[in-house]
């Protein structure tokens, strides 16, 4: 099979941009609601606990007011176990064969903000187990010195790496979907402007400083090297005959246009009320 024309690679590729930078936003700020809204406050509640409030920021950090409950050990751990499991449902769905190229696109897209949301922080802080994390704030409670604080250590870890696999891979299957099979170069250039420079702005675009004192670039660097990583991987395993998908004009439209109305709808709203804090 002759793989398509670079004219007929890039104006698509173009297109898949702009579907997936806005949407990618979106998931990142929907990841942290899920986190403080459903992980902490309604895990609160459900343990007889009060949730007053929340407070999400444009650059993916968030505060949950919560107070009381049962047991409050459960509660700090809510948030990242929320958008690990959310996260895990979505990368389940991002492979199903069933979906269209776009649909897989955005529920890997999906799937990586939940993951890269929950499952880093818990690893970060077990390394660096400082508050405010909640993770730190777990162990600083429990053992900070204990084994547990290990095995936590390398089963994140371990989940770490297995996120960032998993996940990119489903995008670039379902990338592949849309742009059929591609040489050598271009496969490079796909794989660099739709995975590798996404993936290490986002780990620069939030600053780990803010739930691990004193932790520097150490977080941002090392996530931002182990999706480079990731990238040469898939690159290397890369489909060699793929047609690609027949996608009309009109279902590009759209989901331009909604990606990026729901990706400014949000902004707007994180801005202008989100970030203020929101009492319940």
């Amino acid at each position: 099979m002759i793989a398509p024309r670079l004219s007929s690679v890039f104006p698509r590729i173009y297109l898949v941009l702009l579907v997936v930078l806005p949407w990618s936003y979106t998931c990142m700020i929907l990841a942290v609601i899920i986190h403080e809204i459903i992980g902490h406050g309604l895990v609160s509640l459900c343990l007889g606990g009060e949730f007053t409030g929340f407070s999400i920021m444009p650059d993916g950090m968030g505060w949950a007011m919560t107070s009381g409950g049962r047991n409050p050990l459960v509660d700090l751990a809510g948030g990242v176990f929320m958008t690990s499991l959310f996260g895990t449902v979505a990368l389940i769905a991002s492979f199903s064969r069933r979906l269209s190229p776009l649909l897989r696109i955005h529920c890997s897209v999906l799937a990586l903000m939940l993951l890269l949301e929950g499952v880093p922080y818990t690893f970060w802080n077990s390394v660096f187990p400082r508050p405010p994390g909640d993770i730190g704030k777990i162990l600083m409670l429990t053992a900070p010195n204990s084994g547990v604080r290990w095995i936590l250590c390398t089963i994140s870890g371990l989940a770490f790496v297995a996120a960032v696999g998993f996940g990119s891979l489903a995008l670039w299957r379902g990338l592949e979907q849309l742009l059929g099979s591609m040489d050598s170069r271009r496969a490079a250039v796909i794989m660099l402007l739709a995975i590798t420079l996404p993936g290490v702005a986002y780990n620069f675009v939030f600053d780990w400083n803010q739930i691990i004192e004193d932790v520097g670039l150490i977080p941002s660097l090392t996530n931002a090297v182990l999706q480079a990583l990731a990238a040469v991987f898939l690159y290397g395993v890369r489909a060699r005959n793929i047609e690609p998908a027949a996608v009309p004009k009109a279902t590009w439209v759209l989901c331009i246009c909604t990606s990026w109305s729901v990706c400014a709808g949000l902004f707007g709203a994180v801005m202008l009320w989100m970030r203020h804090g929101v009492l319940i």
